[in-house]
């Protein structure tokens, strides 16, 4: 069984069936299960540096299906479907061109400690996880007038939403079924293989086509290990900011970029100096024209002036 308690109950039991005896539920966990191996040793990872159940990946699993670009239509996004306002609380940017809640790594240590703040205060995983799914303000306003803390209890007379009535049992399912892969027949479904990614610094704005070509790597592939950058470049910063590049690649990227950005600035230095001499050049001839417009007015004298 997960470290997660899981009570007895049929609405768990029913998710469990759907999620291994029915073919759209069999259909989604497959698939989930593949997505999750680029990311779930990562997720696991911090959720363990965080002293959490690992169990706790099944919220990811319900919320997003392991898909770092989920979006869902109240703007929640990324694996753990966080809030732009409980992202911000928890130190994450959400941005324009860059939203860390399609990161794995920082959205995930985000909702880690969210889920152990919502612990703390409710003192149950079955409240905490209610709370996740509601918000633990809205939570809180509906259990102000009543006498138990029990989630169960309260989901059965109608203190909670339909929807996170259901959601709980939904994800103590799915961790039920991630326990058990074996005896549900999940067991030769082969998860993607892991991202190898390793954190390069590189200027604010470095453009993404400049990174994959000092990894010796492609575009496509530095988005997909940047689902966070939104624009074609790296955000904006102080400083350097990290984009990740798959770890084969990132001596080659530390010793290339350099070169590549004194090229680019070589060029644009170069560029400007044109543009410079353009413009001084247009002035020059400006000044010529107003001073002898008859002269300057066409490239072709037909005649000598005067005659």
């Amino acid at each position: 069984m997960p470290e997660i308690p899981v009570r007895p109950d049929e609405r768990v039991e029913q998710y469990v069936r759907y999620f291994t005896e029915t073919a759209d539920g069999r259909a989604l966990v497959t698939a989930w299960l593949k997505r999750s191996g680029q990311y779930r040793s990562a997720v696991r990872g911090i959720l363990a540096e965080r002293g959490l159940p690992l169990d706790l990946d099944a919220v990811a699993f319900v919320e997003s299906g392991f898909s770092p670009y989920a979006v869902s239509d109240q703007s929640a996004v990324g694996l753990w479907q966080l809030m732009p306002e409980t992202a911000r609380a928890y130190g994450l940017t959400v941005a324009e061109d860059y939203d860390e809640r399609r990161g794995i790594r920082v959205a995930t240590d985000a909702a880690a400690r969210l889920l152990t703040d919502l612990f703390a205060r409710f003192g149950s995983w079955d409240l905490a996880l209610a709370a996740y799914n509601l918000g633990y303000g809205r939570l809180v306003s509906r259990m102000r007038d009543v006498t138990t803390y029990d989630f169960w209890v309260l989901a059965r007379n109608g203190v909670l939403p339909q929807e996170t009535a259901v959601y709980v049992p939904k994800v103590l399912a799915m961790a039920v079924v991630l326990r058990n892969l074996a005896r549900y027949d999940f067991d030769d479904t082969l998860p993607l293989p892991p991202l190898q990614v390793s954190d390069l610094p590189v200027p604010a704005k470095t453009p993404l086509y400049m990174v994959a070509r000092a990894a010796g790597t492609t575009l496509q592939k530095i988005r997909e290990l940047n689902p966070e950058v939104l624009m074609d470049r790296a955000p904006e910063g102080k400083g350097d900011v990290a984009v990740h590049v798959p770890s084969e690649g990132l001596t080659r990227a530390r010793v290339v970029l350099p070169r590549l950005l004194s090229d680019q600035r070589v060029a644009r230095e170069r560029d400007a100096e044109r543009r410079r001499n353009e413009r001084r050049a247009a002035k020059a001839l400006a000044r010529m024209a107003g001073k002898a417009p008859a002269v300057l007015s066409s490239p072709y004298r037909t005649s000598r002036p005067g005659r």
